[in-house]
């Protein structure tokens, strides 16, 4: 496991590079990590995509919700960003675009 030490992001010890790897190989390209409240799941963002990446069970049933939630208001036509992919550790979804958020 590859440690990363980054109490900004709410966890001390966590193997964030495997995440990133398995996102990176779905959406060609690296995200890049942005600060969130405690207590949330870690966000990272590229050009297109928003990513959810889980520290614990709590943020991974977050992430769950989350998924679920944006997949009840696409089918029921509420425009809201699109799952692009949804893992136990982490979701993507399109990035919201300026005015449709």
């Amino acid at each position: 496991m590859m440690t990363c030490l980054a109490p900004a992001f709410n966890v001390v010890d966590v193997d964030i590079e495997k995440a990133i790897a398995e996102v990176t190989s779905v959406v060609g390209e690296r995200p890049q990590l942005v600060t969130t409240r405690p207590g949330q799941p870690w966000v990272g963002l590229t050009s297109g995509f928003a990513v959810h990446i889980a520290h614990d069970d709590r943020t991974r049933g977050r992430i769950r919700e989350e998924a679920d939630r944006l997949g009840w208001a696409a089918r029921n036509g509420i425009p809201v960003p699109a799952v692009v992919e949804a893992r136990p550790d982490w979701l993507v979804t399109t990035r919201a675009v300026k005015g449709h958020e």
